[in-house]
């Protein structure tokens, strides 16, 4: 949400330089009223601040009476200077901002609106930890190359209860395939011809999943093996089709995404042997921003790979958030053990990377991150959600021996 907004400011900021012709005296009208309006809200806000302290009586911070004079007296003096800046400078442009306030207002109202009413969705407590059903999963094979190895090793370290492998293909399987396919993958399941009409991958892969029997709690996992060459623009534009096929089917219940990269650099592949081999220690890392249901669903899945470990890591961006966040950890139950990991400066970055190597500096091993993501129904609410998730999975996706698993929470009213 935070980077999208930045990217907003950046866009308005550019329309005002078109619209103003770049001409400093007429958007320096626009900049004063504005930075005086956010002078005065913030010092009356300090205000409200100190009131609260004073109820508090022996326990109020030090000095809130001095405090509360001083941003008294700052607010007034900014309050008066907005009103003077307003009535003279209204016509050379101050009104534009004036306008734009209530609507600007409104949608922060809104937006608010719809986290609280979200907020609620994902605390009705409809998943209880250790909820595990069965693991179904599904590797898709397009081609017997180093990411398709690396998959089959990881599926043979979670050994779900079932497995199913499917080929691409309006024609069916050609022989020599098959028999390619007993060698490489070494008593694996038969290929399965998957029909794509008209070329839509997401919508053959959404119709086979849906054949699957499966309970409430029950997951199916769609394995998604892919090679990595280009940078993140050219991979972007390049593989629309997977990118696609991988954000299409978030959307469908009791389905968890898992993306197996294998970057390859001058033709050879990095961190990777390319061999079908069960890693000797599986790492399950669940990347956790709250205590919900969503939180909770993710925890299970985690459960149910059964891997060598398994940690829940909290980063930590707000020390008064991290207590909040272990408290109701006990209170919610979950057995998973949870890190708090510090983030200096609100830069998921470094951290994350660290974490993460922290484990795979052993060449034997595989991590499995688990990225909790909640799934909205209505187009405009998109932008408000999953952005961390999006940069863990575009941080991540040259990472070597490193799987990502997004497990995807509906959210039905909000």
């Amino acid at each position: 949400m935070f980077s999208n907004g930045v990217v907003v400011l950046t866009a308005l900021a550019c329309l005002l330089i078109v619209v103003f012709d770049a001409d400093l005296t007429r958007l320096i009208q626009l900049y004063v009223v504005g930075v005086f309006t956010s002078f005065t809200l913030s010092q009356t806000g300090m205000v409200r601040h100190w009131l609260k302290e004073r109820r508090k009586g022996p326990n109020a911070a030090r000095g809130w009476r001095r405090s509360i004079v001083i941003n008294g007296i700052g607010a007034t003096v900014t309050f008066v200077v907005l009103v003077v800046v307003t009535y003279t400078k209204f016509r050379h442009g101050a009104w534009l901002v004036i306008a734009a306030m209530p609507f600007i207002v409104m949608m922060f109202l809104n937006i608010h609106r719809h986290y609280e009413a979200v907020l609620r969705e994902l605390r009705r407590g409809r998943v209880r930890p250790g909820e595990v059903g069965v693991n179904h999963l599904v590797l898709i094979v397009r081609d017997l190359d180093v990411a398709t190895a690396e998959a089959l090793g990881a599926i043979r370290s979670i050994r779900p209860t079932e497995w199913r492998v499917v080929y691409p293909s309006n024609d069916g399987i050609p022989a020599e395939l098959r028999d390619r396919w007993r060698e490489f993958s070494v008593g694996a399941p038969d290929l399965e011809p998957l029909p794509v009409p008209d070329g839509d991958m997401l919508e053959a892969v959404r119709r086979y999943v849906r054949g699957i029997d499966r309970a409430p709690q029950d997951f199916v996992n769609v394995f998604i093996p892919e090679v990595v060459r280009e940078s993140l623009a050219g991979y972007l534009i390049r593989r629309r089709s997977l990118v696609r096929l991988k954000a299409g089917l978030l959307r469908e219940p009791n389905i968890v995404v898992t993306d197996v990269p294998v970057f390859v650099e001058d033709g050879r592949p990095v961190g990777v042997d390319g061999r079908p081999l069960i890693p000797t220690r599986t790492v399950a890392l669940v990347f956790v921003a709250g205590v919900h249901d969503g939180t909770i669903r993710a925890l299970n899945y985690a459960d149910s790979l059964e891997a060598s470990e398994t940690r829940a890591v909290y980063f930590d961006l707000d020390p008064e958030a991290s207590q909040r966040m272990q408290g109701e950890w006990g209170e919610r139950g979950c057995q998973v053990p949870l890190d708090i990991v510090e983030a200096p400066f609100r830069d998921l970055t470094g951290p994350i990377l660290d974490e993460v190597r922290r484990f795979t500096a052993r060449s034997d091993t595989v991590v499995i991150v688990v990225l909790p993501e909640v799934v909205v129904r209505k187009w405009r609410h998109w932008l408000l959600h999953n952005q961390s998730a999006l940069f863990v999975k575009r941080l991540l996706l040259y990472e070597p021996r490193v799987i990502l698993s997004s497990v995807p929470f509906a959210l039905e009213e909000a």
